[in-house]
């Protein structure tokens, strides 16, 4: 399939997986064996799509995918692909198709750069929150087969241990520089609710970490009793994957947290029992080793507040509409409109936002437009973003582009006249010639830019697909105008002033 439609793959899987809830806030959950196979075919196709080693394949000649799977956000997908598994019986066949999506969460993680998140801290939390509950609490929900059935026993654990792991993988990778959000209604003290949550998850894991042990010693206990009646049985190899996940989830979530977590993490360094000790010294040192500094605690909460500032001021409604940089754009004086610019494109193409700035920058600017010449003329906001993109992407492509050009003109010999006008020319000189000149080399410039258009930035390659769609949707019967008004943008704004400092 091409990458160019995986926006338009990951748009329709959402719209279909909506259709399994109902309309009061998803509580109720259509739970079928067709829909059930279209979220496990989905889960499959996700990971082969987000499977960093897909995109690696010598033999491909197809561009990476990266450059397609910003375009549309995931979030909405993701969370209904894991909301329905939660409603899934606790079956043998549920708990495969959990593990399967604990294996894409964890993939779609390391993947993360190349993605769009609208609400990325935010959604993060969610799946924690949702993931976790599968960890350790599950098995009882099983019937536990007859003492005849020892393989089938052994198989069932096994497979529930997949499941942990699986799942620690995957809240480890979400965990990591994630700040904890408690949900609104639990933001009657910030710190406490934050602190509660960071509890929460801490016992949990060193609940599983405490299992992860008890199970090593009753491995050991078995080997050395061949007459005890048999039991399930975990390799070892297993085993410290699964505590090792345990282990970097922990400190994924101290290293982020440290500000509310360290009051109830630091007591384990004082527990008793050997292994617990050494446990909390492994969490210790993988977050010293991830860089966090425990003397710069106001500056973790400093960045926290700045996150929350960030994820405000892109955020977008459910009508797409991103309300707090319209508010910015209708405030903003014009002496600083080039910061205003720089801020918000910057910061929304981190996010992977870049588009949904673009177009209501542009519809901003289209709507009390009444005619395309006069469109981007003037030192609006839409026109100074527009300018800040074509420098921040289009300057190498430009070098590329124009070099080649202007370079033999330098080193030329004779200078070759390209003046048409009649009154610089004296009256010796060959007009007819300079004009054929100027035709020639407006022409080979025109060939290579033509030339190019596989090099084009994909960054200004979406941005005029943005403006255009803006045009279509303002002048919808001046489809060709649209077309040509995107090509003297391109012209008067980006190609032309380059040359004009050359």
């Amino acid at each position: 399939m091409s990458t160019q439609l995986y926006p338009i793959l990951f748009d329709q899987v959402r719209a279909i997986v909506e259709k399994f809830f109902d309309q009061q806030g998803q509580v109720n959950v259509n739970v079928t064996d067709i829909n059930t196979q279209f979220i496990e075919h989905t889960i499959y196709i996700m990971k082969s799509i987000l499977d960093p080693k897909a995109s690696k394949d010598p033999n491909n000649e197809q561009p990476s995918p990266s450059e397609h799977l910003g375009v549309t956000s995931i979030e909405g997908m993701m969370l209904g692909i894991v909301r329905y598994v939660r409603h899934l019986d606790m079956t043998v066949y549920a708990i495969r198709i959990k593990t399967k999506l604990c294996q894409l969460v964890e993939v779609m993680m390391k993947r993360r750069d190349d993605l769009a998140f609208r609400q990325e801290m935010k959604f993060r939390n969610k799946l924690v929150e949702y993931l976790t509950d599968w960890v350790m609490g599950t098995s009882h929900q099983i019937a536990p087969p007859s003492s005849a059935d020892a393989a089938i026993l052994t198989n069932t654990s096994l497979i529930f241990r997949d499941l942990d792991q699986a799942c620690m993988e995957a809240v480890a990778a979400l965990l990591r520089g994630l700040p904890l959000q408690p949900e609104e209604s639990d933001r009657g003290d910030l710190m406490d609710a934050k602190s509660a949550l960071f509890l929460k998850y801490f016992t949990l894991f060193m609940n599983l970490l405490n299992d992860c042990i008890d199970s090593s010693e009753a491995e050991k206990e078995m080997n050395n009793t061949p007459l005890l009646p048999p039991r399930p049985r975990m390799a070892a190899g297993k085993l410290t994957a699964l505590r090792n996940a345990t282990i970097l989830a922990m400190s994924n979530l101290l290293g982020a947290n440290i500000d509310s977590g360290l009051m109830h993490s630091i007591d384990l360094g004082y527990n008793p029992d050997l292994q617990t000790r050494a446990a909390f010294m492994e969490v210790l040192t993988q977050i010293l080793q991830q860089g966090t500094e425990f003397d710069t605690l106001a500056e973790t909460v400093l960045a926290d507040r700045f996150e929350q500032l960030v994820q405000l001021v892109t955020m977008i409604s459910d009508k797409g509409e991103l309300p707090i940089a319209m508010a910015l754009a209708n405030v903003v004086t014009t002496s600083q409109m080039d910061e205003l610019a720089r801020v918000l494109v910057t910061l929304f193409d981190a996010k992977h936002l870049l588009s949904p700035l673009l177009w209501n920058m542009f519809y901003r600017e289209v709507e009390v437009s009444d005619c395309m010449q006069t469109l981007f003329r003037g030192n609006s906001l839409g026109s100074k973003i527009m300018a800040f993109c074509f420098k921040i992407y289009g300057a190498s492509y430009l070098q590329m582009l124009l070099e080649p050009l202007i370079r033999p003109l330098l080193d030329e010999e004779e200078e070759t006249c390209f003046e048409v006008d009649p009154a610089r020319l004296d009256p010796t000189e060959d007009i007819d010639q300079h004009r054929n000149n100027l035709i020639a080399l407006t022409q080979k410039v025109f060939d290579a830019i033509i030339n190019s258009s596989d090099r084009f930035p994909p960054q200004l390659r979406s941005m005029c697909h943005c403006l255009y769609q803006v045009l279509s949707k303002r002048f919808p019967n001046l489809l060709q105008n649209n077309i040509g008004a995107v090509g003297t943008v391109i012209f008067l704004r980006f190609i032309n002033p380059a040359i004009g400092l050359i």
